[in-house]
This record gives structure tokens, C-alpha cells and sequence, in this order.
């Protein structure tokens, strides 16, 4: 369920090839690791939109802040769709015996909590949609993650996704999201955020 999570979500951390599980002031990281919330200085909005091969697209937006220096939250959604012209055959022919599509959504709010100046710990919780032809799709899921702030620009990020994800479809089928575990460190020099 929902592949297009694995596109990702942020222009910085796409061209960090993923490697953001440590990254920090950055509406993204309620996708990344939302502990990286912590880091915020104020509202922040993200968006992206993005043209993929076959006429599909992945749009994405991020709204995130904080409150009092010590509660961050966010919300991010994405929309991928495959197109409304996608041909289904029985067999080989030129015409197609029906046209159908494929829409898939995902909501994420999250919450982060900064224990101390250097340690921060926060999750979301994922509510997804899809809709492809005659089928139709709901899942529940969380991620959670922790950064350790080593000095004022070292980060140490770890994150566990989808720890109890769920998604069911009308067809009475249910897919469980198997686990994904990720470490990171992150660099960066302050007077440059």
C-alpha cells in the first residue's frame, strides 16, 4: 500500500538521496522523522509538486510550527495519482474494456515533544485513502522517532516506521506494512539555517 511514500518528500532531503532520519528545521520532517520538528524557528509551509512518468502525480505539503519552544506539530498530506485513463484488457486488443483510475492519499499529523536542549522525541500517525477502479482502500499507521542533538550542529536521528501499520481494502483482503528502521546523522552549520 501507497508505494509513492518511497518517492519521499522535501527538495533538500530528495537530493540527500533520503538521508534525512537526523535533519532538523524543516516542515519535512513530520515525514522523515518528526522529532526533527524540534528544530523549528516558527510557521513553516512546504510544498511540492511532481510530473512522474505515465501521466502520474505526487503532490505533497507540509504545514508545521511550534509552541512555547517545547511542543512542535505539523501535518502533511500527500496526493498521488496514476491518471483517470488507465486501460484494462482481457486479452490482446487495441481497444481497452474499460478505462479506470487510481487515486491514493495520505494525512500525517504530528507531534513532537523536546525533552531537553538535546534530546527531542516525537511521532505521527498516518491515515491513508485509495481508490483504484472498483476497489477502495483505508490504512492506519504511525511512525516514531528521537534526535539526540551531540553539539550545536551534530544531530543523531532515529526512526522506526510503520511499527503497527494496517491497510484493508473492500475486497476484505489486509495488508500489514512491514517495519522500517532507520539511523542517521546529520551535520550542518547553524549560522547557515
Amino acid at each position: 500500500p501507497a508505494p509513492y511514500l518511497e518517492l519521499c518528500a522535501g527538495g533538500a532531503q530528495e537530493a540527500m538521496g533520503g538521508a534525512a532520519v537526523a535533519d532538523r528545521n524543516d516542515p519535512a520532517c513530520g515525514f522523515w522523522n518528526p522529532a526533527g520538528l524540534s528544530g523549528l524557528r516558527g510557521f513553516q509551509i512546504e510544498s511540492q509538486y511532481t510530473f512522474l512518468s505515465q501521466n502520474q502525480i505526487l503532490s505533497y505539503m507540509a504545514f508545521a510550527n511550534g509552541f512555547r519552544d517545547r511542543f512542535f506539530y505539523g501535518l502533511t498530506v500527500f496526493y498521488y495519482s496514476a491518471g483517470n485513463d488507465i486501460e484494462a484488457r482481457s486479452g490482446p486488443s487495441l481497444n481497452p474494456d474499460s478505462v479506470f483510475g487510481d487515486t491514493e492519499m495520505t494525512f500525517m499529523p504530528s507531534l513532537t515533544f523536546r525533552l531537553s536542549p538535546r534530546w527531542s522525541i516525537g511521532g505521527n500517525l498516518k491515515i491513508q485513502f485509495q481508490d483504484f477502479s472498483t476497489f477502495s482502500g483505508f490504512g492506519i499507521g504511525e511512525d516514531l522517532g528521537l534526535q539526540y542533538r551531540v553539539t550545536n550542529s551534530t544531530t543523531l536521528g532515529l526512526m522506526i516506521q510503520d511499527p503497527l501499520s494496517v491497510f484493508n481494502y473492500s475486497n476484505s483482503s489486509q495488508a500489514l506494512v512491514p517495519p522500517t528502521f532507520k539511523a542517521g546523522i546529520d551535520g550542518h552549520d547553524e549560522s547557515l539555517s
